[in-house]
């Protein structure tokens, strides 16, 4: 038995081409936005050749070799798709205001292979998915939720999305002092108690908080040069001095 090949599950087999197929009607959808698709993929049918073997809880496969005899025989079929069908079903790529799974550092192949296998490819499909209430362990085989890659998920959002500040101004609320910050990607995400502020080592009101303003109204009067501390959430934190003159 050491020298058979290794035993497969079923259903980590049919994931794995369910995932090979969707990733080709998205590379024709794709192809779709620059030449019309003029085709249909023909009905096609695979059979496996195949030693079950049951442990008492699961099946396994192993598939068998040349000369071997007595196996079992797994015939799939699989329809054909038409490029109307590939227009109306498949979703574009991603997009630049999305991250994709490839870009999530510290999440684990499984993990990804467990999201392709349901159709999540980014983080906007995950989001998508979470709004329609779908309890993730059930439908991921290592029972993953989503508590656990939110921090995966917003690291990598703002990895791609970084803050930029491109104008800071003088301004008044309600009587008082503030700084007015312009820019992109300040705040992406709506993340209590972020952001957090700190002018000359004191807490700050935040004011008005988006992704290209951030209004700031300190405890006092500013320094000559005063230093600021930004948390805009856990993976983005600033640090720059300002006088009259700007930052």
């Amino acid at each position: 038995m050491a020298d058979r090949d290794p035993a497969f599950h079923l259903e980590a087999f049919i994931d794995s081409l369910i995932v090979e197929l969707d990733n080709v009607q998205n590379r024709l959808a794709v192809k779709g936005l620059s030449r019309p698709l003029t085709y249909t993929v023909e009905d096609m049918s695979m059979d496996l050749q195949v030693f079950p073997d049951f442990d008492g809880r699961r099946v396994r496969f192993r598939t068998a070799k040349p000369g071997e005899t007595g196996f079992s025989k797994i015939s799939l079929q699989l329809g054909s798709i038409t490029d109307r069908q590939i227009r109306e079903t498949t979703r574009g790529p991603v997009t630049a205001d999305d991250v994709p799974l490839e870009a999530i550092e510290g999440m684990d192949d499984e993990t990804k292979s467990d999201l392709r296998a349901i159709g999540v490819t980014s983080v906007k499909d995950l989001e998508t998915v979470q709004r329609k209430n779908v309890d993730l362990k059930s439908v991921s085989r290592k029972g993953t939720d989503y508590a656990t890659l939110a921090n995966l998920i917003n690291k990598a959002r703002r990895r791609t999305a970084p803050p930029q500040i491109t104008k800071a101004q003088t301004s008044t609320v309600g009587g008082r002092p503030a700084l007015a910050f312009e820019g992109r990607n300040l705040v992406v995400r709506d993340e209590p108690p972020f952001p957090l502020v700190r002018v000359d080592g004191r807490p700050a009101a935040v004011h008005e908080a988006s992704a290209e303003r951030l209004v700031v109204v300190p405890q006092a009067a500013l320094a000559p040069r005063s230093r600021f501390q930004i948390a805009l959430d856990p993976f983005a934190v600033l640090n720059f001095e300002m006088n009259s003159r700007g930052v």
